[in-house]
């Protein structure tokens, strides 16, 4: 029964639907900083980089979500959802900040200040290399 009943809350990627808006942030307060929205509107995605030498708003097709969802996919990102750990103490550090939204209403929530999820650094990299594509 407790095996069912996990399988029923672990959304599949067709009950996840399509990303209708993405936003990662990460970087230091002290040095480079930055920023990637993707949002759903009017049937069209705007994509919006800003960061460090960095200032880019453009609209993107439907290929380029699909992508962002299979890096999430294969990356185990959803498996982010819920981490919100900090190491407070330290005034200087690097922190991150993620949120996916689901035109179904599933959402990945993930932020952290020095400390991160385990698959952190492969995850965080692979949304680099795509908005870096983007951009």
């Amino acid at each position: 029964l407790i095996i069912c009943l996990a399988i029923i809350f672990i959304p599949s990627k067709k009950e996840q639907g399509a990303i209708e808006s993405f936003r990662y942030s990460f970087g230091s307060g002290e040095g480079e900083y930055y920023e990637y929205k993707i949002d759903y509107k009017d049937g069209k995605y705007t994509y919006n980089g800003v960061g460090t030498g960095l200032n880019t708003t453009k609209t993107i097709d439907s290929s380029n979500i699909e992508k962002l969802s299979k890096i999430i996919d294969e990356n185990k990102i959803k498996d982010w959802n819920g981490f919100n750990q900090s190491k407070n103490n330290i005034l200087d550090g690097y922190g991150f900040n993620l949120k996916v939204e689901y035109k179904t209403g599933y959402k990945i929530e993930a932020q952290g200040y020095m400390m991160y999820p385990s698959n952190y650094k492969q995850g965080h990299e692979k949304i680099v290399e795509f908005s870096e594509s983007i951009n």
